[in-house]
């Protein structure tokens, strides 16, 4: 069998020097994860060898003959690698692409690496790379999709060992919940307090003094998923926030509620709830965020029509009170959109 696993393995892995991979599969949904994998395959691979890089899509047909040109030419130093990144571009990939560029798995070895970065590992995909019986301790697949909330806290202590400072668990819930599936957020808040805090163990306290200094740490789809998960209170929570801090427009925060609600309308008076992939390429064209999709179908199977229509009326009673710069009013309409939102239990 091929390893599946995730960086912080792949990162165990490598610390006590059990590796002996040369084909690196890297795939998911979080774009933080793929580049930060992928800067991690890299720095390893290359620290403190001589390398040549050589960088190409996986969906260009016209590059076949450069890989291959390039794979076979000898280095004119020995002890220089090469190193092969794949990637996938928006269109659709399968196995067949893999099996044009077939030439390019019995070659590497520990002086040519192969790092494929994919979207995602379908099952042909995963077949393809299962046929190599003797080169299959030499690949692993490493996943890169969001993490789930039991997996998040670890990724977040992990996270912060490696800036060299701890965290205990209630800070480490604090910031999960704040930042949800916003890697790069999070990233950058732990980088704040490895810089402000150097080796200490924080608690709590600091995570939210941090907090109350850094504007906006919420964003417009965290309150979007509030609303398709129907959480009232973390809804709330952040309206409270924006008002708070006075950065964010009501309009800005009334039109994407309001373009969720139309596409959910839109939806149920025209797909199928179990029509998921047309249903998820509607959600991309309007930009909805992918960690959003599946909420956005489930929440599509549980509310009504009626349900919807309602908030549509309400907002659209808000933005009449905008332009009349009834502001407190505005702000406690769009905390009643989530009354409005409720699943119909009976509903499924």
């Amino acid at each position: 069998m091929i390893t599946h696993i995730c960086l912080q393995q792949l990162q165990q892995q490598i610390s006590i020097k059990k590796t002996c991979y040369y084909c690196y599969v890297i795939f998911g949904n979080n774009q933080f994860l793929l580049n930060d994998t992928q800067d991690f395959i890299l720095k390893n691979l290359t620290s403190p060898h001589s390398y040549d890089q050589f960088v190409f899509s996986l969906n260009d047909q016209s590059t076949l003959n450069d890989i291959f040109e390039i794979a076979h030419t000898q280095s004119l130093f020995k002890c220089k690698k090469k190193i092969f990144l794949l990637y996938q571009t928006n269109k659709k990939i399968d196995n067949t692409i893999f099996k044009k560029i077939s030439f390019l798995i019995p070659l590497m070895n520990h002086n040519l690496f192969l790092i494929f970065r994919i979207n995602t590992l379908t099952i042909a995909i995963k077949n393809y790379f299962h046929s190599y019986k003797n080169l299959r301790k030499h690949i692993v697949f490493i996943e890169c999709n969001t993490p789930q909330y039991n997996r998040l806290i670890p990724w977040i202590l992990q996270r912060a060992k490696d800036l060299n400072f701890t965290l205990n668990q209630s800070s480490c819930e604090l910031l999960s919940s704040y930042y949800e599936d916003d890697l790069n957020a999070l990233h950058q808040i732990l980088y704040q307090l490895s810089i402000i805090y150097p080796k200490q163990n924080l608690d709590i306290i600091h995570i939210k003094d941090l907090m109350n200094d850094t504007s906006s740490y919420f964003h417009i789809s965290h309150l979007l998923g509030t609303i398709l998960k129907y959480d009232k209170k973390r809804f709330e929570r952040i309206l409270n926030k924006l008002q708070a801090e006075n950065t964010t427009k009501p309009l800005t925060v009334l039109r994407s509620i309001q373009n969720l609600i139309t596409l959910l309308i839109m939806c149920k008076r025209t797909l199928s709830g179990k029509n998921h992939s047309l249903i998820s390429s509607l959600l991309n064209k309007y930009k909805i965020q992918k960690s959003l999709h599946l909420l956005f179908i489930k929440k599509l199977n549980h509310i009504t029509l009626k349900k919807l229509y309602l908030t549509i009326t309400l907002l659209l009673q808000t933005e009449l009170m905008i332009y009349q710069e009834r502001t407190f009013i505005i702000w406690n309409n769009l905390k009643a959109v989530i009354l409005l939102l409720s699943d119909d239990i009976n509903h499924h």
